[in-house]
């Protein structure tokens, strides 16, 4: 069983343990047995949102990673390539002018190509998010359910832990 089948598995637990019945038949559970329970699952939420983002964050790099190394080695190649190419350019022009000027007038060229290459890829990668989407969401849906919850022991305190 991997981690994010782990952060599910709990992620149901806690679903379930929000959706659970307390009966009040004049025996429940006290309210002081009630804040112990919040906290206790309060704390537990905490940890499955944090293993959450663990998750999110290990995928996320592990894909970045990969495609790191893909992108290096093609850079490897391609270098070679272009430097076997930016040779010929030189070469060839060097039978139209002095072979000095050829390859300096390739290497300029390779240059600002190599530039605007560079310069495409920074400003993707500053533009590529990198957000926890799941992570925010379970947050967002932890937080209406708090509210929610808050305001209904504001309403009425003896209906504290009771879920219809």
């Amino acid at each position: 069983m991997n981690r994010e089948d782990e952060v599910t598995m709990e992620a149901k637990h806690w679903q379930e343990t929000r959706r659970r019945k307390f009966t009040n038949d004049g025996q429940g559970p006290g309210v002081g047995a009630l804040f112990g329970r919040f906290s206790d699952e309060f704390a537990r939420l905490l940890l499955l949102e944090v293993q959450l983002a663990k998750t999110e964050v290990s995928e996320k790099v592990s894909v970045v990673g990969q495609n790191a190394g893909k992108i290096a080695g093609g850079a490897v190649a391609a270098l070679v390539g272009l430097t076997v190419l930016a040779m010929a350019i030189g070469y060839l022009l060097g039978t139209f002018m002095p072979v000095w000027l050829g390859f300096l007038i390739t290497a300029v060229i390779f240059i600002a190509v190599g530039g605007a290459l560079a310069s495409a890829g920074i400003k993707t990668l500053k533009n590529t998010p990198m957000q926890l989407e799941r992570t925010a969401q379970t947050l967002e849906e932890d937080t209406q359910w708090v509210r929610q919850e808050a305001e209904e022991v504001k309403r009425d305190p003896a209906h504290l832990g009771h879920r219809p």
